[in-house]
């Protein structure tokens, strides 16, 4: 009797003989990459067997994931090129698989971003808006800006360099005191697609200095109480090329070995237990390679330097997408021993989101919301530097535009940080202790 064969069984065949197309993606050279006929699909999975062969498909089709299923969400969130959309869908409906398309064409959102970024006066600082993306030039000359027009409390420090030896920089807020503040570290950018982050932290840091000025209860009260650092764009390098070059890039631009790729995933380059565990890789071309070492990479390795000299309340990093409101751990299932106050903390920050918007986050450890993964930034601040509330933020939305944010949905998003922000602020001036539990018996 004659077998049919079908697509699900080529994608076997090319696995067991070791076929792999290269991650084009990551190999070559690219320039203005054209995201046109390429599409983001929701994958239902049914069992771990179809989340592992849907995982090795993607890569035969040169998908880009942009979210994977958690024990919370049975579904993957994934970009397909146009070339590889026949293939895809004949390969689920072999495996009997369900799907939805989320973008029709990806192209079409990277247009409407730049739609009126060509119709500004880039010189004239005073008009920045931040109903809009901005390139680094012009968030740079906006930080600069703001700091001459609020120098009595705000200044622009170095936190860090990169790769192809650019400054990172923070915008600190402080108001004068002969006390040492605690400080409120915040940082966006350090995956360089996505842009709401960096938006976000810019208007947040506006809204601060201006609710201080108009003496604002809430503000004037977490400028006197707490030094503030937000990091714009921690990624400078990946995020130049996202404007040049590839919108969707996420990784550094370091150079990572003799296969062509680039880059490190810096959220999975700081040191944890467990390197290499969960959504981690070794593989240089990876979308979530985590380099060599840990701080292999200079954005990590001097950042976390300049953290060590910081007298820290909080750290917080941010990024999108997905509404979720996350704290230790990554690496493991094993709770923090700070847990419970830090699910407190998460509770009445997405309770002031909705409060404020009417939009839904969730709150719990990263590992139980999205997936296990070592080597974030989140877990080494709770552990290694001893900070007691470290929270990993994904702003808007759940995946009907995914790292492509409207700019109507930018000021919206911000507004709802910093709601949960203030309410984090105002936890923090009456706890006794902003010290991790994990370090209570260490020295120093």
């Amino acid at each position: 009797m004659k077998t049919r064969t079908t697509h699900l069984d080529i994608v076997i065949i090319l696995v067991l003989s070791n076929f792999f197309l290269p991650t084009s993606m990551s190999q070559k050279k690219i320039r203005r990459k054209d995201y046109s006929g390429y599409q983001v699909h929701r994958v239902n999975v049914n069992s771990s067997d179809h989340q592992t062969l849907l995982q090795t498909l993607f890569q035969l089709l040169e998908a880009d994931v942009w979210k994977e299923p958690t024990q919370f969400l049975s579904h993957f969130d994934v970009m397909i090129p146009g070339k590889s959309l026949t293939m895809f869908k004949d390969a689920l409906r072999d495996l009997k698989l369900s799907h939805s398309l989320r973008i029709r064409d990806v192209q079409v959102l990277i247009d409407d971003e730049h739609v009126t970024h060509g119709k500004r006066h880039p010189r004239r600082t005073r008009r920045f808006r931040f109903n809009q993306y901005n390139d680094y030039s012009t968030i740079i000359r906006f930080m600069k800006y703001f700091r001459r027009a609020n120098s009595d409390i705000v200044s622009v420090v170095q936190v860090g360099i990169t790769y192809e030896g650019r400054k990172i920089f923070a915008l600190k807020i402080s108001e004068k005191s002969d006390r040492v503040k605690p400080v409120i570290w915040q940082d966006a950018l350090i995956h360089a697609r996505e842009w709401v982050t960096g938006s976000t932290m810019l208007w947040v840091a506006n809204r601060m200095v201006q609710g201080y000025r108009k003496g604002e209860t809430d503000s004037v009260q977490l400028i006197r109480n707490f030094d503030w650092l937000l990091v714009p764009v921690w990624n400078v390098d990946g995020y130049l090329y996202t404007w040049k070059e590839d919108r969707l890039w996420r990784k550094s631009r370091s150079e990572s070995g003799s296969m062509g790729c680039r880059g490190v995933d810096l959220n999975r380059n700081f040191l944890t237990p467990n390197r290499g565990g969960g959504t981690s890789s070794n593989y240089i071309c990876s979308g979530v390679y985590q380099g060599t070492t840990a701080f292999s990479e200079p954005e990590t390795e001097t950042v976390s330097q300049y953290l060590k000299t910081l007298n820290l309340a909080a750290f917080i990093s941010v990024h999108s997408f997905s509404q979720l409101w996350m704290f230790p751990f990554g690496y493991t299932k094993t709770h923090s021993p700070d847990y419970s106050d830090l699910d407190f903390i998460s509770d009445h920050a997405v309770r002031a989101i909705y409060d404020l918007h009417g939009v839904t986050y969730q709150q719990g450890p990263v590992v139980d919301k999205i997936y296990k993964v070592s080597g974030g930034s989140v877990d080494w601040a709770h552990e290694k530097l001893c900070v007691k509330y470290a929270f990993a933020v994904e702003l808007r939305d759940r995946g009907e535009y995914g790292f492509l944010l409207p700019k109507e949905d930018l000021i919206p998003t911000a507004e709802e940080y910093f709601a949960a922000l203030k309410t984090v602020g105002r936890h923090l001036m009456t706890t006794n202790s902003t010290r991790s539990s994990l370090c209570n018996d260490a020295i120093g």
